[in-house]
């Protein structure tokens, strides 16, 4: 045995800390209540030759050199002082992990339950301060990215906030952290650094050392969105698959689970919505990142027309959501539900938009395009009566109208590329035709938007604090769209429609930083399309050339 006179779960003697202490001691293992709620390392004494092999082994380890890694405990904890050494998990509890992933249903056939114990501490007191201080940093949290994408009970996080004996302290900090990060404007400073990399250091910690848990994903989550928000990448992209494996490791990806009707750990029926609310998370943000590049596989499985959707988001947060609230997919799209339901649904028809772009083979083309229009007029239909149930348009209302709109942008475009040989040969008309009512009325939808933004929100402080960054895909969708149109079309509305456009996002690159990368994409477009233009009128004589032959008329002569 690898602890001190273990029998079942129980050890024999005390353990270490509780011994030298002189408390009582449960003797549970891995870890025992009193080391639990004190957050120490609770280890037990090792028999004569467990110890003298655990010497043996450290004695082996110490003598070989490692890399030498002081610069980078400098860089990682410069801002949170010293940190204490990570306790490794005990060889059960490694074992039992293994035999979870390797073996499953043996460890299901052996009623085996993966190990408990705690995260590893890591002292973050001087980012997130006391009790008042996390208390602050979580009501911003769920005054903002909340509202727009709500995955975190805030019942159960202030109950373990503000109950000082609750278990799993460690994991409130380490979502603390994370809420902070989410809500942090950096500015022109690098978002790869501070408070960034020192959640990242704290997430990869509890992901490698403690137990599967959904707070641990819960915070992946709240990292990715601001790794997508501040344009991170590959990082964005590798971490949003790293939590959709996490989850399925979590086994929150089973459709039983949204009923309630978990059979492998019965568990209260707010806390299984929970976890479908945060696997739904990962599906949308999943989906969110092939808006930009549509042939990158998916890391989950699209959800279907009997998936289960969040219940209402007010009732949630109250505690007054029951499991009879429930409804699947079908029936939400015929009933009025809250807004994270809405974006659950926008977030199913964006998975069969990319479906029907990714079959990039198809034997019957015009079943194809009867496809592709059923789905574009399903999701203005669905935006149409999204806007007649919103009495007061507010921001957390946009995220699921973005997507919808992000949608049928992302169609239209997969359309104009099959068209755009046509395009190029006959220039204004080919692409009016091509050109789908669905996307003229997203566009003017867009439009409206960045128009109300750019008129109220600089006049309201802290405005971009709730902008949801499915806000700022939209935007530079329709902008894209918008200069291609401004190529071959002279209509007076495109270019102040691309203008308004791109000063909403000259308004957000502060707050996410992705909106000045966009810009500038933007920017390099115009550019190269004027490129184009110019290499196709060769026989205009460019400004710099005129002022050069107005100095030396000579120079307009042919050569001999």
């Amino acid at each position: 045995m690898a602890s001190g006179e273990v029998s079942g779960r129980i050890a024999r003697i005390s353990c270490n800390p509780c011994r030298k202490s002189k408390r009582r001691c449960d003797k549970k293992i891995p870890r025992c209540d009193l080391c639990t709620k004190k957050e120490i390392d609770c280890s037990y004494p090792l028999r004569h030759s467990a110890a003298k092999a655990q010497a043996a082994l450290l004695a082996a380890a110490n003598s070989v050199k490692g890399p030498d890694i002081s610069s980078l405990e400098r860089l990682s904890y410069s801002e949170v002082g010293q940190h204490s050494p990570v306790p490794f998990p005990s060889s059960a509890e490694s074992d039992a992990n293994a035999t979870y992933f390797l073996a499953p249903r043996l460890f299901q056939q052996s009623n085996l339950q993966l190990p408990q114990s705690g995260l590893p501490h890591v002292d973050v007191s001087s980012l997130l301060g006391g009790a008042s201080s996390v208390q602050n940093i979580a009501v911003k949290f769920f005054t903002t990215i909340h509202r727009w994408l709500p995955v975190i009970s805030k019942q159960t996080f202030f109950s373990s906030l503000l109950n000082p004996i609750a278990q799993r302290r460690t994991e409130v900090r380490l979502l603390a952290l994370c809420m902070k990060l989410c809500c942090t404007e950096p500015g022109d400073d690098d978002p790869r650094v501070g408070i960034y990399h020192i959640a990242k250091e704290f997430h990869h910690k509890a992901e490698t050392y403690g137990p599967l848990s959904i707070q641990v994903l819960q915070a992946g989550i709240l990292i990715a969105i601001y790794e997508l928000g501040q344009s991170i990448y590959p990082a964005a992209y590798l971490n949003v698959g790293a939590c959709a494996r996490y989850g399925m490791a979590l086994k929150i990806d089973h459709a039983s689970v949204a009923l309630g009707v978990d059979a492998e750990s019965p568990r209260p029926w707010n806390e299984t919505e929970e976890r479908k609310r945060v696997w739904w998370a990962v599906l949308i943000l999943d989906r969110y990142l092939s808006l930009s590049d549509p042939s990158r596989s998916l890391s989950s499985e699209d959800p279907t027309f009997e998936s289960y959707l969040p219940v209402d988001d007010t009732a949630w947060d109250e505690g007054t959501a029951k499991p009879g609230d429930v409804v699947t997919m079908s029936t939400g799209f015929t009933l009025k539900t809250g807004n994270f339901a809405r974006l659950a649904q926008a977030t199913y028809l964006l998975s069969q938009a990319l479906r029907l772009i990714s079959e990039t083979a198809v034997e019957n083309d015009l079943a194809h395009s009867n496809q592709v229009m059923q789905l574009r007029r399903t999701i203005h239909s669905f935006v149409d009566a999204e806007d007649r149930e919103v009495e007061v348009r507010r921001v957390e209302f946009w995220a699921q109208s973005e997507l919808c709109l992000s949608t049928i942008l992302l169609l239209q475009e997969h359309h104009l590329q099959r068209l755009r040989s046509d395009i190029s040969r006959d220039g204004t008309q080919t692409l009016q035709e091509g050109l789908w009512s669905e996307a003229r009325t997203a566009l003017d939808r867009l439009s409206m938007v960045a128009e109300f933004y750019n008129t109220a929100c600089p006049e309201t402080e802290g405005s971009n604090e709730f902008v949801p960054i499915f806000l700022i895909q939209a935007m530079y969708q329709a902008a894209s769209l918008l200069l291609t149109m401004s190529k071959a079309s002279q209509d007076e509305e495109t270019i102040p429609r691309l203008e308004t456009a791109k000063q909403i996002l000259r308004l957000i690159k502060r707050r996410w930083r992705l909106a000045g990368v966009y810009l500038h994409i933007l920017e390099t477009q115009e550019k190269t399309a004027s490129l184009e233009a110019m290499a196709k009128l060769p026989n205009i004589i460019p400004i710099h050339a005129r002022r050069l032959l107005s100095i030396d008329p000579q120079l307009a002569s042919p050569a001999d």
